[in-house]
């Protein structure tokens, strides 16, 4: 049965203090701190694909926000021959996920419409100068639905942090899950529904204003 538990612990294969977080949570047995983090150590998945994302991102900053969807970035990146769009709630810390076969501006901006007219319309959007968010049919978009929209430096994409940041915890997340066969859907539940610190709950939880199933 523990072993069971500890499973569920990693999934989405996070690290040994974002296991402890979502483990205190939920359950309690003795020796909980030395199960869990042997369990991450000696995870073949996590040894392999966190060496390579152990480098920093310098931080763009910005006003934080007083609620969820006040500002939001958007990036587009490729993994395994796949297109992704990634939108982030800077207040949650809330990750959304597309997958495209193609990425045009019509797709991004048709993903964007769909999750603006479930969340509320953001104030700022943030995002690179990619030609999906700099073009003429993006321009329409941002005036007809009337948000702000600042784009990072062209010779320094990186500045946003936060963005940068979140997309490559969610590559991590998906390249763990596709190593592991496990539903890459799953993982990035387990991801959204972990707590952000020990002070901070879940972007779940944040976004939604309630607890949430994991």
């Amino acid at each position: 049965m523990k072993g069971v538990i500890l499973d569920r612990l990693h999934d989405g294969h996070q690290g040994i203090e974002k296991c402890l977080l979502r483990a205190r949570e939920n359950v309690f047995w003795l020796g909980m701190t030395k199960d869990i983090t042997e369990k991450v150590k000696e995870c073949s998945i996590c040894e392999r694909y966190n060496r390579k994302s152990q480098q920093k991102q310098p931080l763009l900053q910005h006003e934080v926000p007083r609620g969820p969807f006040e500002k939001v970035a958007a990036d587009i990146f490729h993994l395994d021959g796949q297109n992704f769009l990634i939108m982030a709630d800077f207040y949650s810390k809330m990750p959304f996920v597309k997958s495209f076969k193609t990425m045009t501006s019509k797709e991004t901006i048709d993903y964007l419409e769909s999750a603006f007219a479930i969340h509320v319309i953001p104030k700022i959007v943030i995002s690179d100068n990619a030609r999906q968010f700099t073009s003429f049919e993006f321009e329409n978009f941002l005036k007809q639905w009337e948000f702000k929209h600042v784009t990072s430096s062209p010779h320094f994409p990186q500045s946003n942090g936060f963005i940068e940041r979140t997309v490559q915890t969610v590559k991590n997340c998906l390249k763990k899950a596709k190593a592991k066969k496990e539903n890459p859907q799953l993982a990035l539940l387990s991801l959204r529904t972990t707590p952000i610190d020990n002070i901070l709950p879940s972007p779940a939880e944040l976004l939604f204003n309630r607890k949430v199933q994991s």
